[in-house]
């Protein structure tokens, strides 16, 4: 059972334009107005009706991949689920046990290795059937013994983009993103107006 259903809509005729014209439907977790990178948390070749579903359930994955715009980031190790409220020492390329406390509701892992490594939360996500396992939210760089702390969200934004593929970074441009609060109510409905997307089902 989801705890969080989004449904996506669009018209016969803007299904057919948006998929004629090689886009896609993408998802990012957080507001977009925020100007740092984020991997594609979900991304779906849209049909008119659309379900985007998953559980408030996190964890943490360390990949070797850069955080660079349009690189796809691989959860290379995971800790899946982490517990909140607790640093994971991330040794020899796997995550161990927690050895140190952090915020409540917070995930943190500490770098113990001789590289730089991109970290961050991950959440596995249902698009139109196809589940992401452990599709990473965001995306944090750093070296040997660094921490990094990662706040979770229900919040997200959806936005149409081209040729890409889940997991991809991205710096969010594009002014017609929604952004979703998920937390205030788990169960939505959104469609697209033939410029953007906006909340509530078509008329």
């Amino acid at each position: 059972m989801a705890d969080f259903e989004l449904t996506i809509q669009f018209t016969q005729d803007d299904t057919k334009t948006i998929n004629s014209e090689g886009f896609v439907v993408a998802i990012v977790k957080g507001p977009h107005s925020q100007p740092d990178p984020k991997p594609l948390w979900a991304v779906l070749v849209p049909f008119e009706k659309n379900v985007v579903a998953w559980q408030g359930i996190y964890g943490l994955y360390a990949s070797p991949d850069p955080v660079e715009q349009e690189t796809v980031i691989s959860a290379s190790s995971t800790q899946y689920p982490a517990e909140p409220g607790v640093v994971y020492p991330f040794t020899n390329n796997v995550f161990d046990a927690p050895t140190g406390i952090t915020q409540p509701g917070d995930y943190a892992v500490e770098n113990n290795t001789s590289e730089v490594l991109t970290f961050g939360l991950a959440q596995t996500v249902t698009a139109n059937g196809k589940t992401y396992d452990a599709s990473p939210v965001n995306a944090l760089a750093f070296g040997n013994q660094m921490t990094g702390i990662f706040e979770p969200t229900e919040t997200i934004s959806v936005f149409l983009h081209k040729e890409t593929v889940a997991g991809a970074i991205i710096i969010v441009t594009e002014s017609a993103a929604l952004t979703v609060d998920m937390a205030a109510n788990p169960t939505q409905t959104i469609h697209y107006n033939g410029s953007e997307f906006v909340l509530g089902p078509l008329a």
